[in-house]
């Protein structure tokens, strides 16, 4: 049984977003954290990061321009923009109806879906391939609807007001052990669920897979913490101030295993009828009472001959000159023999 490995060192590190360097100009969720006191690793070391705890206000609005979802474009050049905030259902039909022009907005508990009425006496473009409200409204991948005077149009799927499903913490910590389906290497730190309301606090819940991400570099002294989306949007937490605790444990660096080379001679290679196969190296009172077991991939054209010390590949085809035999025939009868003369030797 392996020995389980113990830490050397570890050290513990508190952050308040407060006290952190903004990277980007308003947002206190990308932030440059520069530490007084160096982390280092020597080269036989390496550093496992987690991050134990977070407290994160629950202050952003789920309708907002940084979420890039709060317009909606009709006859090309005109354009709603849904004021930034928080809505239920119906809140925003009403907000729709009293600032899109010419139209009304119902909404079926049912189905989940807001339907546009026209009320004006002509034909009004919706633009859906412009506006960026389409998955907040139920019309993702929908192409321009031409509304007649008086006529409907229904979402096409479900009105989606969970714009922020998760609470991706993301690090120049991170290393190349976490991936994602984005962007292949990830940055993510933390991935956090987000299961509460607004105004409320996020925490890492106990449900949440507490990540490690592990780095070889020599010095930890500052680092950048950006807290986003899922769709890598930036969250604009409205200069409400957050808290995040990160683990550094330090390992002995783990060599990686190198597998045993493999001995040719424990299996003896033998030829029937095209197919090859394998039998145990049982030793000559049992090979003979040992069924071999079948391979079902066809002998090759080139037939490996495996001595003691190396390989030789051995070209065979259909010009054996004896009539008959072919140099494959020919060639696995020289195999056996030679095996036989190595058990009995």
């Amino acid at each position: 049984m392996n020995a389980t490995i113990q830490p050397l060192r570890q050290t513990m590190l508190h952050i308040r977003s407060k006290d952190a360097e903004q990277v980007e100009a308003g947002y206190n969720t990308h932030c440059n954290i520069d530490l007084a006191e160096a982390i280092q690793i020597d080269p036989d070391e390496e550093c496992h990061i987690q991050i134990v705890s977070l407290e994160f206000p629950y202050a952003f609005y789920l309708v907002s321009a940084e979420l890039n979802n709060n317009t909606i474009v009709y006859d090309t050049t005109n354009t709603l923009t849904i004021a930034s905030g928080n809505y239920d259902v119906f809140e925003l039909r009403d907000y729709l109806t009293t600032n899109l022009p010419n139209f009304s907005i119902t909404y079926d508990a049912p189905t989940n879906k807001y339907t546009f009425t026209n009320t004006s006496g002509g034909s009004i473009t919706l633009n859906w391939t412009l506006s960026t409200s389409v998955r907040l409204l139920g019309f993702e991948d929908v192409a321009d609807q031409a509304v007649a005077g008086s006529g409907t149009t229904t979402s096409t799927y479900p009105v989606n007001l969970a714009s922020v499903h998760a609470l991706m913490i993301h690090s120049t910590l991170s290393s190349a052990n976490v991936l994602s389906t984005r962007s292949g290497n990830s940055t993510t730190l933390q991935k956090v669920s987000l299961d509460e309301n607004s105004w409320s606090i996020v925490y890492v819940s106990e449900a949440d897979y507490r990540q490690v991400s592990i780095t070889t570099q020599p010095v930890i002294d500052d680092f950048h913490i950006r807290i986003a989306d899922q769709e890598g949007n930036t969250i604009q937490n409205n200069n409400q101030s957050w808290e995040l605790s990160i683990l550094f444990t330090i390992y002995p660096r783990q060599k990686p295993m190198l597998r045993p080379l493999r001995d040719v001679r424990s299996r003896k290679r033998l030829f029937d009828g095209g197919q090859v196969t394998l039998a145990p190296n049982l030793g000559t009172d049992r090979i003979l009472n040992k069924p071999s077991i079948p391979i079902t991939a066809p002998l090759p054209d080139a037939v490996i001959r495996q001595d003691n010390n190396l390989s030789q590949i051995d070209e065979a085809d259909d010009t054996h000159p004896v009539e008959g035999r072919t140099a494959i025939s020919k060639l696995a009868e020289n195999t056996i023999l030679d095996h036989l003369i190595d058990m009995v030797s």
